[in-house]
């Protein structure tokens, strides 16, 4: 479905594997960038020996 509206800040993206349709707002995806960018500030202040052991883990949990 295409979006018209100027002012409708959501954006539709179907999920055809689960059959779902997921809304994702303007402003949570704005989010999302913003908090990866800063991850990635954080790990470029890192020095290189401590990046290579942080780069191992994928999620919080598994530190």
């Amino acid at each position: 479905p295409t979006n018209t509206d100027p002012d409708d800040t959501t954006t539709r993206r179907d999920v055809e594997k689960s059959g779902r349709t997921v809304t994702f707002r303007t402003e949570d995806m704005q989010k999302k960038k913003n908090d990866i960018k800063a991850r990635t500030t954080l790990l470029l202040s890192l020095p290189n020996e401590h990046q290579l052991r942080f780069s191992k883990y994928k999620t919080t949990k598994e530190l």
